[in-house]
């Protein structure tokens, strides 16, 4: 993988920025690809996975951190170049995998995730994003891991490919499916992440038709979320059903069942804020000729951009506190030699090329932020 695919210079020349006792500055990616293909030793795997999320954690500039997500990249720390003979990937995800290691590992996707550089880099394989589709669709409760990886999903759903590769995957049913049937189990993390990531998704043409095919389901979760007492889930709910009411075979199966009523009683009691994106969703559902004037084509959505200049706010999920045990397995892995050369993996033919993301760039008028835990951008119409 080449640096050039990272963005905008996100590999700071000078590392002196980090501190310099920081094991992140001695760890060998290679090494630790090729440890984890070979060892069956799955408590020391996970402890080197804890070991740098703690110590990640504890740098604190933004471009600090950008150069150790690039440093991932770069040497390509989850093998995405194997595309479906990753033996990585296979080997953290696996059926034998205990649930510990595999709970960590997602938690450290969704960190890299966070940053712009580590999205680029998980964007680059469509191995790699079907892979966290099935992880995630294959978890039947609220877990950690089914937490983790649609955090991750969320972030890289602001790309087109991973919204293609989603919606594609049937992504929009499933979240349809656990907010309808999981209602009142499901943490506010998994409801904020779910509803954001819907919002992204029905934003793209392909999107909107297929919420055609699932039109009662749609409307079903926007009466139930509509309402909620999660300001946060209620927007994001809000902004997915007005992008999808551009579509008139939505709109006219909306008006039968008699959502503009609905919306209407809703707006007797809603706040300053929400009632303007109430009003713009009566508008939409009276087929005013100027209603729809705020929805963005898919041309003008925003994909993405580097916010090298600010650090994510961390986020529960993927916080971790670094325990003794996984210091030590930590330094002592830095420091030891168990790679010797006859551990080595056996040469491969050469992999071909990962994807190259698409660089261009797009205002969105709906949804601006990588992270719903972001309370601070703007997100409707009412604010833009």
């Amino acid at each position: 993988i080449n640096a050039e695919y990272m963005g905008e210079s996100p590999f700071p020349r000078q590392t002196s920025r980090i501190p310099e006792e920081s094991p992140l500055l001695s760890i060998d990616v290679d090494r630790v690809k090729v440890f984890v293909i070979t060892s069956t030793d799955f408590r020391k795997i996970n402890g080197i996975f804890r070991g740098l999320m703690a110590q990640f954690n504890r740098l604190g500039a933004a471009k600090e951190r950008a150069l150790v997500i690039g440093t991932f990249a770069v040497h390509d720390l989850f093998d995405l170049n194997k595309g479906e003979h990753n033996r990585v990937l296979n080997k953290l995800f696996g059926d034998q995998t205990p649930l510990a290691v595999k709970e960590n590992c997602c938690r450290l996707v969704n960190m890299i995730a966070s940053y712009f550089v580590g999205r680029n880099y998980f964007s680059l394989s469509d191995h790699f994003l079907g892979r966290l589709v099935q992880l995630v669709t294959g978890e039947l409760a609220d877990t950690v891991v089914r937490r983790n990886v649609l955090g991750a999903l969320q972030k890289l759903s602001l790309r087109r490919e991973g919204q293609t590769l989603m919606i594609q995957r049937g992504l929009i049913r499933w979240i349809l499916r656990i907010l309808r049937e999981e209602m009142g189990r499901l943490s506010e993390y998994t409801l904020e992440y779910s509803t954001a990531l819907l919002m992204n998704l029905c934003m793209r043409t392909d999107g909107k038709i297929y919420i055609e095919s699932v039109i009662d389901e749609m409307l079903a979760v926007c009466r139930i979320y509509m309402s909620h007492s999660n300001q946060q889930v209620v927007r994001y709910i809000n902004g997915a059903l007005y992008t999808v009411l551009a579509r008139e075979r939505i709109t006219s199966r909306a008006l039968e069942t008699g959502f503009d009523t609905f919306v209407a009683s809703l707006m007797q009691k809603a706040d300053p804020q929400l009632r303007v994106q109430l009003e713009y969703i009566a508008s939409a559902l009276s087929q005013d000729a100027g209603s729809m004037q705020f929805l963005p084509e898919e041309s003008e959505i925003d994909e993405d951009r580097d916010e090298s200049e600010e650090v994510p706010e961390e986020e529960e999920e993927y916080l971790v506190t670094e325990e003794k045990e996984d210091e030590e397995i930590l330094a002592e892995f830095i420091a030891s030699s168990q790679l010797t050369p006859e551990k080595q993996l056996p040469q491969e033919p050469p992999a071909p090329r990962l994807r190259e993301p698409e660089t261009k760039q797009y205002p969105c008028l709906l949804y601006t932020s990588p992270s719903p835990r972001d309370r601070q951008k703007s997100r409707m119409p009412s604010s833009a």
